[in-house]
């Protein structure tokens, strides 16, 4: 499993999260599994959007595509500040 962690200055946190729940369908079919919107409490305008994948090379592919960078422009945000993406390591250990 593996998870993007977006982080982004938001103003309006409720459209944001209205806009990722629209979008979820498309990126299901991309490998998403979950998302969440988390805000941080001493920064209340940066959000971290959590997007939780199949796979860490699905989610790759899906960021790097076209149709992603689309969406997160249709992101009521001000900045995309950072990108991290990230895979479980005891999973990753697992599996060997």
């Amino acid at each position: 499993m593996a998870k993007a962690i977006i982080k982004v200055d938001v103003r309006s946190r409720a459209s944001l999260l209205e806009v990722l729940q629209a979008q979820h369908a498309q990126r299901q079919n991309h490998g998403e599994i979950a998302f969440s919107l988390c805000i941080d409490n001493n920064k209340r305008n940066i959000g971290y959007v959590i997007l939780e994948w199949t796979s860490l090379r699905s989610l790759h592919r899906f960021l790097e595509s076209p149709e992603a960078k689309e969406m997160m422009c249709g992101w009521p945000t001000e900045d995309t500040l950072e990108v991290l993406e990230l895979y479980d390591l005891a999973e990753d250990m697992n599996a060997k």
